[in-house]
């Protein structure tokens, strides 16, 4: 009774047939599954080849005749069976397992028939979303890229006019319509900050080519970027040895440049910026550990992620203003400030992109911070890389 329960909540039935005397036996359920009464009548190959889809009863009897024919120890395969009465079609996994006789001889199979209609839907219904989000995905970064672009004309004049005005009417009109045109040409020339801060970002991370990305060189070329930023605050940059990934070398040599060029911009006043580097390696199942407790199998979004059996563990410490605990995840969203732009220049968008370059290669992006006690942005990349 118990083994009859059982297969009824797991929508699996076993069945057992003996080909020495030719008898079939169905669990009660292998009958609920076809959509017959338990023990309806008596069991008949040809009554189950009945219940199976006309389009693929002659895999499933293929399957089940070259098995013995070819002298295998068992099969597998799934189909589509139709039950009685109703017409509902069901898909099923059904698995057979041949015993033998001493003398080696194939004398019985026994199998299960399990119902996966609704694994079935349910990975049909991911396969669905994610190619809604994938098309939802370009959509928007066309749009970005076509209204960014359309933007930039139009903005070009207007900054372009304002300046002419700024310095046509210079001294000309009152102190109060100098403010404005002032007003008018700075706001101009932030707007067009943004449109390519927008293009930025829906640029981010469209390479499609995996290569072997040394770290070294990667954090090279953005200190390279950095250098008048380095030379003017005097910033020391220590790194640990870095390991070459499989990656996009642009890409990542964005993320670090966003992050250094970050410790540089956030430093104490008065105080020399002191910026190290590192990478390690960890195991999948040291992963939540190495991280600090976050759990490393759901993402930013909630959504879960399967960790890759090793990645490779990044880190940017420096020792500027710091950053609230509250404000941890709010940081990496797009043209998110915790600072007026008197105080810090920027749109709020280099961190949006190292998130999103970050997570297309499968890892994630997270900061531990104090305020006045500085930062460390921490990322993860997977060992290795499949072609996207």
């Amino acid at each position: 009774r118990r083994l009859k329960r059982a297969q009824e909540v797991a929508h699996l039935g076993s069945w057992e047939l003996d080909l020495v005397n030719n008898r079939l036996v169905w669990s009660d359920e292998v009958y609920r599954i076809f959509g017959l009464r338990p023990q309806e009548f008596g069991a008949t190959y040809e009554a189950f080849l009945e219940r199976v889809h006309p389009d693929d009863r002659a895999a499933v009897d293929a399957a089940y005749s070259s098995s013995l024919r070819e002298n295998r120890d068992n099969y597998e395969i799934e189909h589509r069976v139709v039950r009685r009465g109703t017409g509902e079609i069901r898909v099923v996994h059904e698995r057979c397992q041949h015993l033998r006789d001493k003398n080696g001889n194939i004398t019985r199979s026994v199998g299960m028939v399990h119902d996966i209609t609704e694994r079935k839907l349910a990975e049909q219904e991911i396969v669905r979303t994610a190619q809604e989000l994938t098309r939802s995905n370009k959509e928007l970064e066309q749009f970005a890229h076509v209204a960014s672009h359309d933007l930039k004309e139009p903005l070009r004049m207007v900054t372009g006019f304002t300046g002419l005005l700024k310095d046509h009417c210079k001294g000309k009109l009152d102190p109060k319509a100098d403010e404005y045109i002032a007003f008018a040409s700075e706001a101009a020339l932030r707007m067009q900050k943004l449109v390519d801060d927008l293009l930025a970002f829906a640029r981010a991370g469209r390479a499609s080519v995996v290569e072997p990305a040394d770290i070294g060189a990667v954090v090279d070329s953005a200190l390279k970027n950095l250098r008048i930023g380095i030379e003017e605050t005097g910033a020391v940059i220590a790194r640990a040895p870095l390991p070459t990934v499989q990656g996009y070398t642009l890409g990542l040599t964005q993320v670090f440049q966003n992050l250094i060029g970050n410790a540089l911009k956030f430093r104490k006043p008065g105080i020399r910026p002191e910026i190290h580097i590192g990478a390690r390696k960890i195991a999948k199942e040291d992963a939540k550990k190495a991280v600090g407790g976050q759990d490393y199998t759901m993402s930013d979004h909630g959504n879960p992620v399967i960790p890759p059996p090793s990645l490779w563990l990044f880190s940017i410490q420096d020792n500027g203003i710091g950053i609230d605990p509250q404000f941890a995840d709010r940081i990496f969203m797009i043209f998110q400030r915790l600072h007026t732009r008197e105080e810090y220049p920027g749109s709020g968008v280099g961190l949006a992109i190292c998130r999103k370059i970050v997570e297309q290669h499968g890892g994630r992006i997270w900061v531990e911070a104090q305020p006045g006690r500085g930062a460390i942005f921490y990322f993860t990349i997977p060992e290795n890389q499949r072609e996207r």
